[in-house]
């Protein structure tokens, strides 16, 4: 099930959905005109961030982003539980 997230790039906030959430990383649904996305972005998974994440690639309108940091396995299991 999507996590609803939101996005901080170049001061836009933008309202995503993360998807595949990993330690080092997650899928990410944005609105087709967010597509933009690019490089450096900082991610808010519900009450949890900022979290620095990178771009690391694209296909159709999902984006994969890095954690900068790996996160904490605790988080993981509290978001893939719900």
């Amino acid at each position: 099930m999507p996590i609803p997230s939101e996005c901080v790039f170049k001061s836009r906030r933008i309202d995503t959905l993360v998807s595949s959430l990993a330690s080092d990383g997650c899928d990410l649904r944005a609105p087709s005109d967010a597509m933009a996305l690019d490089g450096e972005l900082s991610l808010w998974i519900g009450a949890i961030g900022p979290i620095d994440v990178a771009v690391a690639h694209r296909h159709d309108d999902v984006l994969h982003v890095r954690f900068r940091q790996p996160l904490d396995p605790r988080i993981i299991a509290h978001f893939n539980a719900a």
